[in-house]
């Protein structure tokens, strides 16, 4: 019996190498799972360089590979002189707060600003669809945090990788190209606000044993008188966000999980109604379930906003955990 490929490493034109679906995949729909080849810790911030404790680590690990192992990573693309420190700097990733890696498969997929599909954290890593991928599709990640930006802060972030994107957002010329970068300048300004707005809601959650007293009540009035404007603006970005859908996918689900916590929130402290904030709720809840699926990091942070959603009903009541 012939064993089903779900997708093929194949010549992309003006890419090199890349990833292709060999079948249709629909959202949600994983389509690989890989362990981590060779781990490193995050020891600086501030330098794209590797130091010598990261690359001691590094050629220790190199050095247990197999032979097959270790040709299939000096076969990755490379900038400059082909050794094992260019390749792994070359086609490392994010595997959580701590370490980046290599993984052999997945650094092969090709970076676009508007990806179909995303990675989750750890060392093994599930990539799974975002969108409906049709067989002969290439498939593509996003390499930056920030895809949702402007497009010169994207090729300023991109400038790492030492390549120019040419996807179909980077791609936009004349009005199009003004109307996409506009629309990205208003999301960008309300996400600044509803981001830090959240954070002070979750800051009272987390530190409110560890706060002086007048800085606490301080910080609730503030949140209280400017609740029911943040959950406005919360939602005028999700609007402004589905005007870009295809392009904005990953930000979906932030931008519906600061929705949720924000009605949460206004629920416990009776600024709008209880049916209405209901009703916003399950809305929203709605679509996060649905997204859920799409990555095991965002299952987290789902059942993590739930039980915050709990707690802020459970402490308006003056029920409080220590």
């Amino acid at each position: 019996m012939i064993k089903h490929v779900p997708f093929l490493i194949q010549a992309v034109e003006g890419k090199g190498l890349g990833v292709v679906a060999n079948c249709d995949f629909q959202p949600g729909q994983i389509i690989l799972s890989e362990a981590v080849l060779i781990l490193s810790r995050q020891e600086t911030k501030t330098s794209d360089c590797l130091t010598a404790n990261q690359a001691r680590q590094i050629f220790k690990q190199v050095a247990r590979l197999t032979m097959g192992q270790r040709e299939q990573m000096m076969e990755l693309h490379c900038m400059g002189e082909k050794t094992t420190m260019n390749v792994f700097r070359m086609n490392c990733i994010h595997v959580d707060e701590t370490s980046f890696g290599l993984y052999l498969t997945i650094s092969r997929v090709n970076h676009s600003c508007c990806p179909n599909s995303l990675d989750c954290e750890g060392p093994v890593k599930e990539l799974r669809a975002m969108k409906h991928i049709k067989k002969g599709e290439e498939i593509t990640l996003s390499y930056i945090v920030n895809n949702w930006d402007t497009q010169m802060n994207r090729r300023r972030e991109l400038s790492y990788w030492q390549f120019e994107c040419d996807c179909e957002v980077c791609s936009l010329i004349g009005g199009d190209l003004k109307t996409n970068e506009n629309v990205r300048k208003e999301i960008i300004k309300a996400d600044d606000e509803v981001s830090k707005f959240i954070t002070e809601i979750l800051a009272v959650q987390n530190k409110s044993a560890f706060m002086p007293e007048d800085d606490r009540r301080l910080l609730q009035c503030q949140i209280y008188v400017i609740l029911r404007q943040m959950a406005r603006i919360a939602e005028d970005r999700l609007d402004l966000l589905y005007k870009l859908k295809h392009q904005m996918m990953k930000q979906l689900f932030t931008a519906h999980l600061h929705c949720l916590l924000i009605y949460f929130k206004a629920r416990a402290v009776g600024v709008i109604s209880v049916e209405q904030a209901d009703k916003r709720v399950l809305h929203h809840s709605m679509w996060l379930e649905k997204m859920s699926g799409w990555s095991k990091d965002w299952r987290y942070q789902l059942c993590e906003a739930v039980g915050r959603g709990m707690l802020f009903s459970v402490e308006q009541r003056g029920v409080h955990y220590s």
